[in-house]
């Protein structure tokens, strides 16, 4: 199923839209990313998400991403005596740390870190915006504001400081559960709200570990003086425009849109343009002509993705706002002045292989008018990278690797297949390329390099004097040098090579696996297969087929293992690492079923 755009889709599932049959409305509808907000989601239901999604995606047999959205932290006031209380322009009002309810002279605020960070002249926003205070006197436990936009105040409304960088973490107690809860279910995507400052999205993407891609979005005034600190770490940008048009004058949100669209543009990362984009279809069955015009701004400017929020969660036609959202988008990309306004914003290309491969690859399909672009990528950075120059030719993303497949989902203008491995190491003795993902077995050579072993017979290094390490490793287009595995435990099955540590990586991200090794073990027909050795979480059950079923999304088809033994313990060396040669020796006489 080909869709007939490049920008992609992302929908919010609701009470609306949650149910299976839904589901697959929506995706036939046009959907290609479904986002589900933790604000709202229990982990029982996300894991039913999760699994309905993946029903739809084996029926029609394309990759559908997944976003967990998670809610950061809120700041609220507290209470009135009254339930609320009406501040009118010009009227002094207090914000303290005392807990007794407030009136139309003070509120408790129980956040000591605002007390510590705000400074005279900051600005206080309640109630999403409705009302405006400007601090005039800040103490230890007491802010004193004038009050500049008036209006009703009630009980725990939100507050927002658009002055200020507040010393909290974006991810609160409630985040890090549902981080583990949707990085261990398997979603694609994990969104990270309120993000200020670069350590927040460092944060995150330590929790998750390489489970899914980090999504920093971009809402508050902070983050945009940081913007490019935050590119660099996060693999993608939300612009999020509700909390931003509520911390930065309306008028500016259209540029700051531009300006972060552009950012992701420069260098390569996907970025969704969100909130209330047919905010009118939440009741009503079409969009005004303002919204659809917003919709189509988002498109011409390159965007990778454009979202609906409450109109596909909550709205009485999920499924006819995204078939609208789909013809706004069609149409765009058919006006003869799209694909001018697309080259003009186009990058130039860094001084790479890989930008040079790219940068000719697109220039070569639009000259002699090709049908598409087919690329090859394992870990989705060559797909990106294609996708980043907005070719007028379709992309095929070719990969063996499903949860690749799921988070290019995002991607402008990619069509992603699966498909088998195509690698071939050659026994790792060929020189590979330095491009971060091309394992081989690491040579070393140099003049502090040994040359002979004390008392051994022979050199210890070829006739170029290349001293083999007994390590696999990758190096990166920068010259970083990564340990992946020792080549006596990369597993050889058919003439391809199977990463031991990669495997095992991919195992111990199942909720229910406390430790994984694998192990080569000889096979009549591929010389050896994988098996893989795991020891269970206590209290948790999982069985073989389970495993195979979960990690045939983290690795290439051909790299699951045969079989999955459970054992008590597996044993270790005296440096606590695992001892493959013990694990070897237990499994020895070990018999495939026929």
């Amino acid at each position: 199923m080909r869709r007939n755009r490049n920008v992609k889709i992302v929908a919010t599932l609701g009470p609306a839209s949650s149910s299976p049959e839904m589901l697959e409305k929506l995706f036939r509808a046009g959907v290609d990313v479904f986002r589900i907000n933790m604000s709202h989601t229990q982990h029982d239901l996300l894991r039913q998400l999760h699994h309905d999604i993946r029903a739809v995606e084996a029926r029609l047999q394309r990759p559908i991403g997944i976003l967990a959205d998670l809610q950061g932290p809120k700041i609220r006031i507290g209470t009135f005596a009254a339930k609320e209380a009406k501040l009118l322009p010009d009227d002094i009002f207090i914000f303290d740390t005392d807990k007794t309810p407030g009136d139309a002279t003070r509120v408790f605020l129980p956040h000591p870190e605002i007390f510590a960070s705000a400074r005279v002249g900051d600005n206080l926003l309640l109630n999403d915006g409705r009302l405006r205070v400007e601090i005039i006197k800040a103490e230890p436990t007491k802010l004193t504001t004038k009050v500049i936009f008036g209006g009703v105040l009630s009980d725990r409304k939100g507050v927002n400081l658009p002055d200020t960088v507040i010393p909290i973490p974006a991810l609160t107690e409630k985040d890090r559960a549902d981080l583990e809860a949707a990085a261990s279910v398997g979603v694609d995507w994990i969104a990270l709200s309120f993000v200020q400052r670069a350590d927040d999205v460092a944060e995150a993407r330590k929790l998750i570990a390489g489970r899914a891609g980090v999504m920093a979005k971009i809402e508050k005034p902070a983050a945009l003086t940081v913007l490019d600190e935050i590119l660099e770490i996060a693999d993608g940008l939300m612009v999020a425009r509700g909390d931003l048009g509520v911390e930065l004058p309306l008028e500016t949100v259209p540029a700051k849109q531009k300006q972060i669209t552009r950012a992701a543009r420069r260098v390569g990362k996907p970025v969704i343009v969100a909130t209330q984009m047919l905010e009118s279809m939440i009741v009503e069955p079409v969009p005004t002509r303002a919204e659809v015009s917003d919709v189509a701004t988002a498109v011409y400017e390159g965007a990778d993705a454009i979202m609906l929020s409450a109109e596909s969660a909550t709205g009485a036609w999920p499924d006819k706002a995204v078939a609208t959202m789909d013809r706004i988008a069609q149409a765009v990309e058919r006006d003869q002045l799209y694909r001018g306004i697309i080259t003009a914003q186009r990058t130039e290309p860094q001084p790479t292989s890989a930008d040079a491969i790219s940068s000719a690859a697109r220039s070569i399909s639009e000259t002699l008018k090709l049908a598409a672009i087919v690329c090859y990528t394992g870990s989705g950075s060559t797909g990106l990278r294609m996708s980043r120059e907005r070719p007028d030719t379709p992309i095929i993303a070719l990969t063996p690797i499903a949860t690749t497949a799921r988070r290019l989902a995002l991607a402008w203008g990619l069509h992603c297949v699966l498909t088998e491995d195509a690698a071939d190491l050659d026994d790792m003795v060929t020189e590979l390329p330095r491009d971060g993902k091309t394992s081989g077995a690491l040579q070393i050579r140099g003049p502090w390099v040994i040359k002979r072993y004390f008392k051994a017979e022979h050199d210890a290094v070829g006739a170029d004097q290349w001293f083999d390490t007994g390590d696999v490793a990758v190096i990166h287009p920068d010259g970083t040098l990564q340990l992946t595995d020792r080549t006596k435990d990369v597993i050889k099955s058919g003439g391809e090579w199977i990463s031991s540590v990669e495997l095992e990586n991919a195992a111990i991200g199942h909720p229910a696996v406390a430790e994984a090794a694998a192990i080569g073990v000889c096979h009549p027909k591929w010389d050896e297969r994988p098996l893989l050795v795991v020891v269970r979480k206590p209290g948790v059950n999982v069985s073989q087929e389970e495993l195979r079923t979960f990690l045939q999304g983290h690795v290439a088809k051909w790299w699951v293992p045969d079989a999955v033994a459970f054992v008590d313990a597996i044993p270790h060396t005296g440096t606590g690492k695992i001892s493959k040669k013990d694990l070897r020796e237990q499994f020895r006489d070990y018999a495939w079923e026929a």
